[in-house]
């Protein structure tokens, strides 16, 4: 498709894959359900949303929504949103299985103050063999699972994580076998772990690291025989004051 330079609204609902959808100066509504697509808003205040994987949802200028919804289960979805100039509102989705990682949503808010509705659920765990039979995690840990990553959060934009409760006792573990430790948070809790992104679906905890991960349980009491959790990686945030955790208005 070409680009899109009129001042039309544009209503498009499709299911495509390698394809290009573009908006033009008015505000437009795009939703594609498939992989490898590419969709910009151009100028307006649009909704822009993908349901798959591999896709790039770019908002440009206005104050644009964001959606990326992930239904595989088995591999990390990989779709980037990008929400260029304005205050832009970026939601994400999505429920991984046991031992996958990588990165649900890379997500890069751009100019503007921005809010995040974040819903990707994982099984956040250890994957380094000595944390077996320990209470905690601790210096040293790599912390496994599929991530929303935000490149370029801001202090004081809008966490919506579906919980509110900051936990400031160290999170538990729950162990299944050597090798294998789950983070256990308390439904209804958040955590927020200092240490360095590895640029996918692995965190090294490090008191001293550049970036902070947040862990959440935003789900129902006993979902699964262990519980998944929520994560999102803000890249270049060490000041824990500076992370505004709360609920977008409805």
């Amino acid at each position: 498709m070409a680009k899109n330079t009129t001042n039309k609204t544009q209503l498009i609902v499709e299911m495509a894959s390698n394809q290009e959808y573009f908006g033009g100066n008015s505000w437009d509504w795009i939703s594609i359900f498939g992989n490898h697509n590419l969709i910009d808003g151009g100028n307006g205040n649009d909704w822009l949303g993908v349901v798959g994987s591999d896709n790039t949802v770019v908002g440009g200028n206005g104050d644009d929504v964001l959606a990326a919804a992930s239904m595989q289960e088995y591999s990390a979805a990989e779709n980037t949103l990008d929400g260029g100039r304005g205050n832009d509102t970026f939601d994400t989705f999505g429920a991984s299985a046991s031992a996958v990682s990588g990165v649900g949503a890379l997500i890069t808010g751009g100019l503007g103050m921005d809010q995040f509705h974040l819903r990707q659920n994982s099984d956040v765990m250890l994957n380094n063999e000595d944390s077996y039979g320990r209470e905690s995690i601790q210096d040293g840990d790599t912390i496994q699972g599929v991530f929303d990553v935000i490149t370029d959060y801001a202090a004081g934009e809008l966490l919506d994580i579906g919980v509110t409760q900051l936990r400031t006792d160290p999170m538990g573990l729950t162990h299944m076998w050597p090798g294998h430790s789950h983070l256990t948070l308390n439904d209804g809790e958040y955590a927020l772990v200092r240490g360095n992104w590895g640029g996918s679906g692995e965190f090294d905890v490090a008191s001293d690291g550049a970036d902070t991960l947040v862990v959440f349980d935003f789900d129902p009491p006993q979902e699964n025989f262990f519980e998944y959790n929520g994560s999102v990686v803000l890249v270049g945030v060490s000041d824990a004051a500076s992370i505004n955790v709360g609920s977008i208005p409805v």
